[in-house]
């Protein structure tokens, strides 16, 4: 098959179509698609049946949240002019055909596969050209928009192989012949996986890596690196955020254990009032010491500390759940620190009292 090549503008149009018909989570996961090596070595090891490859199309299936799987058949090549088939016919389930050739390898199979696969995907979108020739080359981009265009590149090189062994006089050799699946040429395809990155919002330095040429790898270097820098300061932005998050959940678990020990206190300090009201002893109440306790004990009746409490335990597990602000964290710090010493001021002289009357008996 004659592949074509696109220039950046055709690529853009492409891509520019998909970006906005298709849905913004396209994928199971927001990374590229990568194939189980398991599932792999089982297609070639039972010589690509169609129980190996219908594996293979089911995982694909995930990746693209297509959950119901569709048909995969195979068969020998005899002239019919294609290596493979979307077919859907009215009220039937749809299935796809692959048409295999004895030169064909794993990843000639698996480009025609994904190709396939993305014209199911696409329908199921409800995305598609007029046109049946700019409907393929669509498809063939999809395959990179999607996370898959690194297969399609290795799948999609030229076949080559020899015959016609001929001699002369002067030379000898044998007759060169090519062959290749797809309707696009491989830059092309790496070309729509570099444009494709900054839309998809891929790791580019992932990208790089499965690249399967040297040549691709530094185009897509030169012309990702703007994004690079975007990406890079996003995540490490990402990053003191999470770090930032963790200190202050950390903070406020804290805050949680100060607020628990300061009810526990509360308590103490309610039951030792409840004993002096019920039980006075009046001799502990004649000069200095016995002008703070009763002090002490009106301001524990007249100040609902209790309520204070419950407000700032309510506040706290508000912000568990949203993370506070330096400020509010502040304020619920200051908040806490003010009750701490009310009530130490107070268990101490209660304490005081509690002692002074033990040693008069």
């Amino acid at each position: 098959m004659d592949q074509r090549n696109l220039n950046r503008d055709a690529i853009d149009k492409y891509l520019g179509i998909l970006h906005k018909r298709l849905p913004a989570r396209l994928t199971a996961v927001a990374t590229l698609y990568e194939v189980p090596e398991q599932l792999a070595l089982a297609a070639v090891r039972s010589n690509f049946s169609s129980e190996s490859l219908q594996h293979l199309s089911d995982h694909i299936g995930i990746y693209l949240n297509i959950l119901t799987p569709i048909r995969i058949s195979i068969q020998s090549e005899n002239g019919q002019g294609y290596s493979g088939l979307y077919r859907f016919r009215g009220g039937s389930q749809p299935d796809i055909l692959l048409l295999r050739t004895t030169r064909q390898r794993i990843q000639n199979i698996l480009a025609i596969l994904i190709h396939e696969y993305t014209h199911h995907f696409l329908r199921t979108h409800n995305v598609r050209l007029e046109d049946d020739l700019e409907n393929e080359y669509l498809t063939d981009i999809a395959t990179a928009y999607l996370g898959l265009g690194h297969y399609v590149i290795s799948g999609y090189e030229p076949i080559a192989w020899k015959s016609d062994y001929w001699s002369d006089a002067d030379a000898y050799g044998h007759t060169q012949h090519s062959d290749s699946v797809g309707y696009l040429t491989t830059p092309t395809i790496a070309a729509a996986i570099i444009m494709a990155t900054p839309l998809r919002r891929w790791n580019p330095f992932e990208v790089l890596r499965k690249l399967p040429a040297w040549d691709f790898r530094l185009d897509g270097f030169l012309r990702l690196m703007p994004y690079m820098v975007v990406y890079l300061y996003r995540h490490v932005d990402s990053a003191i955020h999470d770090r930032r998050r963790i200190r202050r959940e950390l903070q406020l678990s804290l805050l949680r254990k100060e607020l628990g020990a300061l009810q526990v206190l509360h308590d103490q300090v309610c039951i030792r009032r409840a004993t002096l009201m019920e039980h006075p002893d009046l001799a502990a109440c004649r000069g200095s010491t016995g002008k703070r306790l009763v002090e002490a004990l009106n301001e524990i009746g007249s100040i609902d500390l209790a309520a204070h409490l419950g407000r700032v335990s309510s506040r706290l597990e508000t912000s568990s759940h949203l993370v506070a602000s330096d400020r509010e964290f502040l304020q619920l710090r200051r908040e806490l620190g003010d009750i701490s010493r009310v009530l130490n001021r107070w268990f101490t002289i209660l304490c005081c009292s509690s002692t002074s009357k033990t040693g008069s008996s």
